[in-house]
């Protein structure tokens, strides 16, 4: 089955390449890791989950994810997360840890609350359910969360009922902020023939469809494929995320992201804490 919301990840990276079924892992990251963050002269964010998911199934044996955060937490650097997995419940006890120590905050992916069509856009994920009960949990151990909201797939996630829905399980989730990129998606250069195939897969006249939103004369081998609904979509949710006082600039979003904290400055040192290695 396909999955159409991978696109992106399939032009950006080719060592991960889902309908091969193949996987890369490198597993001494977590040793190459701290190397790294020992030659850091100050303490920062690090940025994972951007280019991949860091909870792939192959987590659950490969520990790599942990490792690597057990290191972050050892040596009191932030760490900003983005995954669509509720795998990452398993590490709740170090995220804590991290967020007591200096910054831990997640980012999670949301598309639809529709179940079904959840598990047709992306077959290998975590559920609809289970993201949401992953920002729960979070919430509940006092980790902030942001949530991104897309990408919208015209005439399959772009009604106003689906938007309503999620901004709502956002407010229940208590996020910082949405991060929303335009109500549409873009297609990058190269992906075009395997989305219209994950197209053609879920309707047949998808495709079609999806050609008239183009100007006239423009291939369909990149670009924006805009929503019908764009206009009333972006009205509703500026008016929405602004009563529910959710911070949605993407700037400030960037910022909150990648802001680094010591909560343990100006913190007196035990005996304990000048012996430690």
């Amino acid at each position: 089955m396909c999955s159409i919301l991978s696109c992106d990840a399939k032009i950006a990276s080719s060592r991960f390449r889902e309908s091969d079924g193949e996987l890369e892992a490198k597993v001494n990251a977590p040793e190459l890791l701290e190397a790294t963050l020992r030659r850091k002269q100050s303490r920062c964010m690090i940025m994972v989950g951007s280019a991949s998911e860091p909870y792939p199934k192959e987590e659950e044996e490969t520990l790599l994810m942990r490792r690597s955060l057990e290191v972050i937490d050892r040596m009191e650097f932030g760490v900003s997360l983005r995954t669509k997995s509720l795998r990452m419940l398993r590490d709740l006890d170090i995220l804590e840890s991290i967020q007591r120590k200096t910054r831990c905050v997640v980012e999670v992916m949301l598309t639809t609350t529709d179940e079904a069509l959840a598990s047709r856009l992306e077959p290998a994920e975590s559920a609809v359910g289970e993201r949401l009960e992953l920002l729960r949990a979070l919430r509940d151990a006092g980790i902030p969360t942001v949530v991104t909201l897309g990408p919208v797939l015209p005439y399959l996630t772009d009604s106003l009922e689906n938007l309503e829905a999620l901004l709502g399980d956002c407010v229940e989730a208590r996020v910082y902020g949405v991060i929303q990129n335009g109500f549409g998606v873009t297609l990058r250069a190269g992906s075009s023939a395997y989305f219209f195939s994950c197209l053609r897969e879920l309707d047949p006249e998808l495709p079609e469809k999806y050609e008239a939103l183009l100007p006239p004369g423009k291939p369909r081998k990149a670009g924006m494929f805009l929503s019908p609904n764009a206009a009333a979509l972006a009205e509703f949710f500026q008016k929405s995320t602004a009563a529910c006082r959710l911070v949605t600039d993407q700037e400030a979003l960037f910022a909150y992201r990648h802001a680094f904290l010591d909560r343990r400055a100006g913190q007196q040192l035990s005996l304990f804490d000048l012996f430690e290695t």
